[in-house]
């Protein structure tokens, strides 16, 4: 009987740690997102004149951003990036940002190549997405030839226009991209990307990456970075360039 009554005594103080620990972490998931909020809100209006607008951050997970999904709808995420090498479709580059979009990160991920390589390289395929101005002109001024659809391309090919034209505020560099990309010999080298870079990709979903289940930047790229150490290791398997083990 004692020993039940302690039980029941270590099982009623087991409880109520469990409910302190859960409020207080609740409790700093709330401070995070108000602080968060308020970042939000200082960037934007130093962006928009627009100052009256509210700006919201999750209470569950205070640094994600709320992003457009592949389904169309809106949800706090991330957004994972890998730069993969073409023939060997081995993921050579991992980061994780809380933007939404993918303009302004081609050159911050060349960046992290050069530093893990010590060597830029020498082509870089992107999604349209990425082929900013800026990160465009960046890179061709450093050697390394960018392959990414233009801009609004098809759209002013329906409408008559020529998107390889020189527009009013291209540098040198994003011209000589924009008549690159005019060429067959091109189109031909973009088609690569697609069974390059999505390939990895379907591996994460096929291993059921479908949502992190962890909370803050950090732990999402460690996440991120175990699926490219997994998926790196399958393709290790698939080349059969592990060692061959000797015997006598």
């Amino acid at each position: 009987m004692r020993q039940d009554e302690d039980d029941d005594c270590g099982g009623r103080s087991r409880q109520e740690a469990a409910r302190q620990r859960a409020a207080e972490e609740r409790r700093a998931r709330l401070e995070a997102a108000i602080a968060e909020r308020a970042k939000l809100q200082e960037q934007k209006q130093q962006q928009s004149a627009n100052k009256k607008k509210e700006f919201r951050a999750s209470t569950t997970d205070p640094q994600a951003r709320v992003m457009k999904m592949a389904d169309g709808g809106y949800r706090p995420g991330y957004n994972v990036q890998f730069a993969t090498a073409a023939g060997s479709r081995v993921i050579v580059g991992v980061d994780v940002t809380n933007v939404g979009g993918d303009s302004g990160q081609m050159e911050p991920m060349v960046q992290r190549l050069e530093q893990q390589f010590q060597r830029l390289p020498e082509e870089y395929l992107a999604d349209g997405g990425f082929s900013s101005r800026d990160d465009t002109t960046s890179l061709e001024q450093r050697g390394v030839k960018v392959y990414a659809p233009l801009k609004k391309e098809q759209k002013l090919l329906e409408q008559g226009k020529d998107p390889y034209a020189r527009q009013r505020h291209d540098s040198d560099e994003y011209y000589a991209y924009r008549q690159r990309m005019k060429t067959a010999e091109a189109k031909e080298i973009y088609k690569e990307r697609a069974s390059t870079a999505e390939f990895p990709n379907a591996g994460c979903r096929n291993r059921g990456l479908y949502q992190f289940r962890v909370r803050g930047l950090k732990k999402v790229r460690t996440i991120a970075v175990w699926q490219a150490l997994t998926h790196n290791f399958l393709m290790i398997l698939c080349h059969g360039w592990l060692p061959t083990v000797c015997s006598s």
